[in-house]
């Protein structure tokens, strides 16, 4: 039933299906495009049609954005008429229909009779570059920040490790079609600057990948990370003695009926070499990596334990808990967080930096502005902080490195303790937004209009943990209102 201006008129009659706008039709969409993909891709496989001659080495067939397919081939009529079949099967399976009047096609290198001839079969007219996509113009010059930033808006595409297709570019062409080339490639001009940079950090990235033996046919004996000695080049000295070993051979190709063909050992390293490879046994497993952070080793790549792992490690700030508290507002956690590593643009900074300002401080105009006095001591701030601190049973102190002390000695994991980090959290910010309005907007707040919107917003928080943790939201509340 419909109720338009208090009155009950008509019905909506329940029916199965999807409408547009249904929150399952965009997978349902997805799961479709990805079985035309797979179509798309058999048919390159099986030879149907042939690839666009710079997408060969990659096996590029297609990209598709939402409900827009680029669909890249050889430009022969016989490659033309495989995808349209392709295309055609998909119809009869799914129910999507190619519109051929708004499909084009953009052709290079083909005759004018060859271009007639494939607008006259297909239906499809022929397009000219450049021509904008998504709001950046495709053609062969080199595309620059400004024109790819609609895309950048409009697109965020997201691909897994096997399915990107820098990844797959990386791999073909940087690489030649074997992962093991990146620890002998040389960066080169030639290449991107994101490639090279890839390849100037092999020697860190090295201990971290290791390639666990299983059949050796694709583990380079010289320099991949398989053995416990690293890389066998450096181990070995393979640049005055190869032991007459290619620098290509694989480790499985070291072994003829269960015998490893190694010279005799010469040396230490050469000797527990050989001690090693009698405890190794190969099966007819493919090789594979896992990466080797430390214990226990992971097949798959994290972000953040590498990013742990490469850091510098340094000791752990006694006022973390007071920054980034578990429930806290994330853009409140920020700013303290760059108020205590003294990394606002307060102004006796910006006199360091050579830049010509009053020191005076915006909030009281009666000392000058630095990274503690706008916080506390100011007596702007310390009103407010005194309304805030007497409603959570708080003594005000009216210095910073004081009052961070307070706050750090509050007792971990309480219901008043967490409601005081928000609260001050809160008062840094909203004085921070103060003190710019001033500057920027000149517009002015009183103690009591601050105070009020920090008392709101706590509010609402708190009445957001109600769903996860009612008790703690109910103390709360009740030291709060």
């Amino acid at each position: 039933m419909v109720s338009y201006n208090g009155s009950v008129n008509g019905y909506f009659k329940g029916k199965r299906g999807l409408r547009q706008g249904d929150p399952l039709s965009p997978y349902l969409f997805v799961i479709a495009m990805n079985f035309l993909s797979l179509m798309l891709k058999k048919a390159a496989a099986d030879n149907k049609f042939k690839y666009h001659y710079k997408c060969k080495e990659t096996k590029l067939t297609h990209l598709s954005f939402a409900d827009d397919l680029l669909i890249f081939i050889d430009g022969s009529m016989e490659s033309v008429q495989h995808v349209l079949m392709v295309l055609r099967e998909f119809e009869l399976r799914s129910g999507l229909k190619v519109s051929m009047e708004k499909t084009s096609f953009f052709a290079s290198g083909l005759t004018e009779q060859e271009s007639q001839l494939i607008q006259a079969t297909t239906g499809m007219h022929m397009g000219s570059l450049p021509v904008r996509y998504l709001g950046v113009s495709l053609d062969s010059k080199k595309l620059s920040l400004t024109s790819a930033e609609p895309l950048l808006h409009q697109i965020k595409a997201k691909f897994s490790s096997c399915g990107s297709v820098w990844v797959a570019w990386f791999k073909e062409v940087i690489l030649k079609g074997s992962i093991s080339n990146y620890w002998t490639t040389k960066p080169s001009s030639s290449f991107s600057w994101l490639a090279n940079k890839l390849l100037k950090l092999k020697d860190t990235v090295f201990p971290l990948i290791k390639l666990r033996i299983q059949n050796g046919l694709s583990a380079r004996f010289w320099f991949d990370n398989w053995s416990p000695f690293g890389k066998l080049y450096d181990y070995l000295k393979g640049s005055s003695s190869r032991l007459g070993i290619s620098l290509n051979a694989t480790v499985g190709s070291l072994i003829t009926n269960g015998r490893w063909r190694i010279p005799p050992a010469r040396s230490e390293e050469q000797l527990q070499l050989q001690t090693y490879l009698t405890t190794l046994q190969l099966n007819g497993e493919p090789d594979y990596y896992e990466w080797e952070l430390g214990a226990p080793t992971a097949s798959r790549y994290s972000t953040g334990e590498t990013y742990n792992y490469l850091r510098p490690q340094r000791p752990r700030v006694r006022w973390v808990d007071v920054v980034w508290t578990k429930r806290g507002i994330p853009r409140h956690n920020f700013h303290l967080w760059l108020v205590l590593q003294d990394r606002i643009p307060t102004r006796d900074r910006l006199i360091s930096w050579g830049l010509q300002v009053s020191p005076s401080c915006l909030l009281c105009n009666a000392a000058n502005e630095s990274r503690d006095h706008p916080f506390q001591d100011c007596s702007f701030s310390f009103n407010l902080w005194t309304q805030l601190a007497r409603k959570l049973r708080l003594s005000p102190l009216r210095n910073w490195d004081a009052t961070l002390g307070q706050m750090i000695a509050l007792p971990k994991g309480k219901p008043p303790t967490l409601l005081s980090y928000l609260a001050w959290q809160a008062m840094i910010y909203w004085l921070w937004n103060e003190r710019n309005a001033r500057l920027h907007s000149n517009t002015f707040r009183s103690v009591d209009t601050i105070y009020t919107t920090i008392y709101r917003q706590l509010k609402n928080k708190i009445q957001s943990f109600r769903p996860s943790n009612p008790t703690m939201s109910s103390a709360m509340m009740q030291l709060w209102i």
